[in-house]
């Protein structure tokens, strides 16, 4: 990460927006300087805040960040815009703060908030969590770690040279990404806890396996049963039950279970067997008794049914009398419906008769034509060759009609530009007006004009002493005077324009209006010698001829629906005839004579499906009758020699040996549950126990595998898989810092992993940290370093992380470092090597910034930001 411009606005010592550009110091040494409490630190605090939401110290959050200096209306942000990888983002961050309501009086509080633009210029979506979630991904490392490796705030420069070796683990797995073998370790913790709980679950379902084994009833002779009972209740106490024995016992009953279903296989038999003889003797005796008592109820039936014979025998002959008369019925019914027919025919023609009487008494009010007298005598196609001829002469009114009204329309537009010819001449008398004044003004102009040019020509002309160009005179005692109004050639000639104008503008509209008038009274002429075409009373005359026409087409129309009319009746007229004769045969044909009797007949059922009903129910007697006389010489001829049995005492018997047959069977039953419950629990028991085998050696190698990888193995070094990697990583990172570390010390100490010999048996370890002492050859540990010589080991220690950190393909990429004071512990000489390995380090691409008051510094480094304070807050400059 490397700073491109910071802005601070009402943060920390800054009252006022500040920004702080970067880009004029894009790699080497700048110094921060400037007095106590100027607000040098917080700078470094602006740019943490900005990325992590905290300062660099880690002492004070946001909420303590609000500039003292900033009025209650200033907004408190930190805006940071940085690189990293070759790619730009911005981050702007404000701190929760009262700040001063838009509306109204008073404070009210703003909330923390937190925006961080991408490098392809768009907002990432997301909340604040999830957006310093965001920020950390892109650094690679939190806040924490940055301030240990990447910005040294004041005070902090020994965190990490004395940091335990679990600090120092959670940095390493962050920075190269060992978290993959702490995995490995939680995995192998994971699956031996669920080995453990699998095994535990097999041993219970074995424990219960074994508490819910059925024990059979005790057998005489079978002591072993007894014996093997008392070893169940022992087992079933214990924790871990021995399956080898439960097994024994079960496959011990399972025998038992074997012979008891022997046993009871002959008894069962006997049972079954003499139940069956009883059952088919009890069957048989049945059979006779049922025979007997059906015979009996037979001959009862008989003779109540036999009582109404001749009643149903009466019904049977009225019902085919009535049958025959429903045959004749439809005959009649056709002959009465025919009837009707007729009569309505009958009353239609009556009506169309009236209906042409009435036509023909509105026809002859109409006269002029033979026709309207004697209608009557014309056949329909002469009638229809009058109503065409008179049909025409309306159409031609019709056409005069529309004539006359085209008349009307012409005359009305004729009236309208008549109109208007007489506003052209209303106009054309104001414009001779309007002439006759520009003539009379032009007259009167000109003729005052040719009475002044005397005037003109003494003021023009004459000079004393010179001839009169009229009398030649060369005395002048008396010379006309021009007036001071005298008209001009000009007026004169605009006079005479103006009325020629007026002139040639009456001449034509003059020309025009009469034009105009002779058309109009063409057209008027012409409207008058058409109108002598059309005949008067128009209106009249074809109202005259319409209502002709519609009186004759109606009695035309009415004889025609006379004539139909009775022709229709006359033929219904004749089927009802042949319906009556139809209907005469049949009924005799059917032998009634008489209608009456037909009637009498047809009337005993209202309906034939009634009539049906009851012939149904005359032949369902005869049948269940004829039925019943079979059923009765039948059950006589089977009932011969057989006697009623009483079937109380077999059934009683039988009770008996059913009841020793369900005894037989339930103790069969229960015998066959018990011995499928023991041959279930066998195999059960079979596969748990070969499954606790498994899962046991299974845990087993998991289990040392854990205690391996996470150094848990009693009697050796609490280092587990992750930290033995890092070690490595740690070996790398020292050889890193002992370069700087031996220039710093001209070559007397060295920095050095505590070996895995001299590390406890309690409490992690693995990454502690020595000094190696060229002079004695022995080592110590770090924090007996000196207040100077521990500067220039954490500065060392955290320039050789960066290194190592760097030169990892994919990792973080370091491109900035801060250090907060500490140089003030070093002597000149220390200090200069000291700041020659950080320019070093600086190179052409790495920008490392200093805050310190030594005066040696700020001669020595050339680009400066110097930090003010003032009334106002702090402000800073480059120079």
């Amino acid at each position: 990460m490397k700073p491109l411009k910071l802005t601070m606005s009402a943060f920390g010592s800054y009252g006022k927006e500040t920004v702080i550009d970067f880009t004029n110091v894009d790699h080497g040494l700048f110094l921060i300087t400037g007095d106590t409490g100027a607000g040098k630190t917080t700078i470094f605090d602006g740019i943490t805040f900005a990325i992590y939401g905290e300062t660099s110290g880690g002492k004070r959050d946001g909420k303590m960040m609000r500039s003292q200096y900033a009025s209650p209306a200033d907004e408190t942000f930190v805006e940071l815009t940085f690189s990293y990888r070759g790619e730009v983002y911005t981050v702007r961050r404000s701190p929760e703060y009262m700040r001063e309501k838009k509306r109204g009086s008073g404070l009210v509080k703003a909330a923390a908030t937190v925006e961080l633009t991408l490098p392809d210029g768009t907002a990432f979506r997301g909340k604040m969590k999830e957006t310093d979630k965001k920020l950390c991904e892109i650094m690679g490392i939190d806040r924490e770690q940055f301030t240990q490796i990447a910005m040294i705030a004041q005070g902090d420069f020994l965190r990490l040279l004395h940091a335990k070796s679990e600090d120092r683990k959670k940095i390493f797995s962050t920075i190269f990404h060992t978290g993959l073998y702490r995995k490995v370790e939680e995995e192998l913790w994971e699956k031996r806890k669920e080995l453990k709980e699998k095994i535990g679950g097999t041993g219970e379902r074995m424990r219960a396996h074994v508490q819910g084994i059925q024990v059979p009833e005790l057998v005489d002779g079978l002591e072993e049963i007894a014996a093997a009972r008392e070893q169940l209740v022992g087992i079933r106490k214990e924790e871990n039950p021995d399956i080898s024995a439960v097994r024994e016992i079960l496959e011990l009953f399972l025998t038992v279970d074997l012979e008891q279903l022997s046993h009871l296989e002959r008894p069962l038999t006997e049972v079954e067997e003499q139940c069956g003889r009883l059952l088919e003797k009890r069957g048989l005796a049945k059979s006779d008794n049922d025979i007997l008592e059906s015979y009996e109820k037979a001959k009862l039936q008989l003779v109540e049914k036999s009582c109404v014979e001749q009643n149903y025998r009466e019904q049977k002959r009225l019902l085919e009398r009535s049958e025959r008369a429903y045959q004749v019925k439809g005959y009649a019914d056709r002959a009465v419906q025919a009837k009707k027919l007729a009569d309505t025919a009958g009353r239609s023609v009556e009506a169309a008769r009236r209906c042409v009487e009435e036509a023909k008494s509105i026809l002859e009010n109409h006269n002029g034509a033979a026709f309207f007298k004697e209608p009557e005598r014309y056949s329909q196609q002469e009638s229809n060759s009058f109503i065409s001829e008179w049909k025409a002469d309306l159409k031609n009114l019709e056409a005069l009609e529309k004539k006359k009204m085209e008349l009307d329309r012409q005359e009305t537009q004729l009236r309208k530009a008549e109109e208007n010819c007489q506003r052209k001449a209303e106009q054309l008398e104001k414009h001779l007006i309007v002439m006759a004044k520009s003539r009379e003004h032009y007259g009167i102009l000109q003729e005052r004009f040719l009475c002044e040019q005397a005037g003109i020509l003494a003021k023009e002309r004459l000079i004393p002493g010179a001839p009169c160009p009229v009398c030649g005179s060369i005395e002048h005692p008396a010379p006309a005077v021009l007036p001071e109004d005298a008209v001009t050639e000009l007026q004169v000639k605009e006079a005479q324009n103006a009325w020629e104008r007026t002139r040639s503008e009456c001449e034509r509209m003059s020309l025009a209006l009469q034009g105009e008038k002779s058309r109009l009274e063409e057209a008027r002429a012409q409207i008058e010698r058409t109108r002598l075409d059309i005949p008067e009373k128009l209106k009249e005359k074809k109202e005259a001829i319409a209502s002709a026409v519609s009186a004759a087409e109606r009695f035309v129309a009415e004889r025609g629906n006379f004539e139909k009319k009775q022709t229709e009746y006359l033929h219904v007229k004749e089927n009802w005839k042949l319906a009556e004769q139809e209907s005469l045969a049949a009924r005799k044909e059917a032998g009634f004579e008489e209608e009456a009797d037909y009637l009498e007949a047809i009337s005993r059922w209202k309906t034939r499906s009634e009539l049906a009903d009851q012939k149904r129910e005359n032949e369902q007697y005869f049948s269940e009758l004829h039925g019943i006389r079979t059923a009765v010489q039948t059950l006589k001829e089977q009932s011969e020699g057989k006697e009623y049995t009483n079937l109380s005492a077999l059934d009683e018997e039988l009770d008996g040996w059913k009841k020793k047959q369900s005894e037989l069977l339930t103790k069969k039953e229960t015998v066959s549950a018990l011995k499928m419950s023991h041959e279930k629990l066998l195999k059960t028991l079979d596969a748990e126990e070969k499954e606790y085998s498994g899962l046991l050696e299974e845990f087993l190698l998991y289990d040392g595998l854990w205690q391996a990888a996470g150094g848990k193995i009693k009697g050796q070094v609490r280092m587990d898989f992750e930290t033995y990697v890092q070690r490595m990583y740690f070996e790398k990172i020292l050889a890193a810092a002992n370069r700087r570390f031996l220039t710093f010390t001209d070559g007397k100490m060295k920095l050095k992993n505590r070996p895995v010999e001299e590390m406890g048996l309690v409490g992690a370890s693995g990454l502690d940290l020595n000094v190696y002492v060229m002079a004695t050859g022995k080592e110590r540990d770090v924090k007996t370093l000196s207040g100077g010589e521990s500067f220039l080991a954490s500065l060392a220690l955290a320039l050789g992380l960066s290194d190592v950190v760097q030169s990892q393909a994919g990792s973080i990429r370091l491109e900035s470092m801060f250090v907060d004071e500490g140089f003030g512990a070093l002597d000149d000489g220390t200090r200069d090597q000291a700041m020659k390995v950080l320019n070093d380090l600086a190179g052409d691409d790495r920008l490392v910034g200093i805050i310190s008051h030594v005066n040696a510094l700020k001669d020595g480094i050339e680009r400066k930001l110097t930090v003010t304070r003032g009334l106002q807050g702090s402000a800073v400059s480059w120079n």
